[in-house]
């Protein structure tokens, strides 16, 4: 028997093939594993995680950008009619106008002032906030009518952390 808490993580480590179990395909929980079965597991965990990427091509043939963490991020968008109406309307958070390149993040997840490059979009700079923007999700800024934004919906898209273009 696996404990309630961690029969789940446990059931996914068996499917992916990290842990076997025993032949019986139980797990034999409070089992003090020995040494060659922790190296074992470490070694597959190691070998299903893949190296951070260190820089990606902008487009094909093209040039490379260090990059120093891919993220995999919900991707919505916004436009120049967004706040509008209000004091702040046409800035972003950091207090300057908000135009393509600008997109807002969670400040928790990617620091504001963060370079980055995105699946589709391009270099973008995280200068903006907002309030939906929670976790792991990022909302581009698009010079577009309302309409079409609601049209661009929400996208899985790669991001990455990019040293700041020159």
């Amino acid at each position: 028997l696996v404990s309630e808490w961690a029969r789940a993580a446990v059931a996914l480590a068996g499917r992916e093939g990290l842990v076997n179990g025993m032949p019986d395909g139980t797990f034999a929980p409070k089992r003090t594993c020995t040494r060659a079965e922790a190296a074992a597991i470490i070694q597959r965990l190691r070998a299903a995680v893949p190296p951070p990427a260190t820089s990606i091509a902008v487009a094909p043939g093209g040039p490379e950008v260090p990059a120093s963490s891919r993220l995999a991020l919900t991707a919505t968008a916004y436009g120049p009619e967004t706040g509008a109406g209000t004091p702040w309307a046409g800035l972003c958070f950091l207090g300057i106008p908000v135009r393509e390149g600008i997109v807002a993040v969670d400040p928790s997840v990617i620091p504001l002032g963060t370079h980055l490059f995105i699946e589709g979009y391009g270099y973008a700079v995280a200068a903006d906030i907002g309030g939906a923007v929670k976790g792991n999700r990022i909302d581009l800024f698009l010079d577009l009518p309302h309409e079409e934004l609601l049209r661009f919906g929400m996208r899985d898209l790669d991001v990455l952390v990019v040293e700041p273009v020159p």
